[in-house]
C-alpha cells in the first residue's frame, strides 16, 4: 500500500480526516481522464455519494485498471496531489481509490481544511521552506 493510502487507511480507523489532505498535497496521484478534443485531458467527473461531481484518483494506476477495461478511449493522468486539489473546482468532490477501498473528499472537508490550515501551507511557500 501507499503511502497516501496508508494514511487514508489510518485517518479513517481514527476518525481524523484531517490527515489525509496533508498527505495528498504531497503524493503521486494518478486521475481518470479522456483524451480531449484538442489533444489534451477533460478529467472525468463521476457522481459522488452525496451526487456531486467528483474526480477520481488512484494512490497506484493498477487500481483503475477496471475503469480503464471498461472504458478502454479513458486515460490514466499522474500528477501531484496538490494539482489534483487545482483541478477540483468549488462544487468537485474527490474520490480517492486506494488499495483495500476509497474514501470521498467532499468539498466541506477540503474548504474547512483549507480555511483552517492553509494559511500554514502558503507561509512555507513565501518563506522558501517548502515549494
Amino acid at each position: 500500500m501507499t503511502a497516501l493510502g496508508q494514511t487514508i487507511r489510518q485517518a479513517l480507523d481514527q476518525d481524523n480526516i484531517d490527515l489525509i489532505l496533508p498527505a495528498l498535497l504531497e503524493a503521486a496521484v494518478y486521475v481518470l481522464a479522456a483524451e480531449a478534443a484538442d489533444g489534451g485531458e477533460d478529467f472525468l467527473l463521476v457522481p459522488s455519494p452525496d451526487n456531486k461531481p467528483c474526480l477520481t484518483a488512484a494512490t497506484d494506476a493498477g487500481l483503475l485498471g477496471p475503469a480503464l477495461d471498461a472504458a478502454p478511449e479513458n486515460l490514466l493522468v499522474q500528477m501531484e496531489g496538490i494539482d489534483l486539489l487545482g483541478l477540483a473546482e468549488e462544487d468537485y468532490e474527490i474520490m480517492l481509490v486506494f488499495q483495500g477501498g476509497s474514501h470521498c473528499l467532499t468539498r466541506a472537508v477540503i474548504d474547512r481544511w483549507f480555511a483552517t490550515y492553509g494559511d500554514r501551507l502558503y507561509a512555507e511557500d513565501e518563506d522558501g521552506d517548502e515549494d
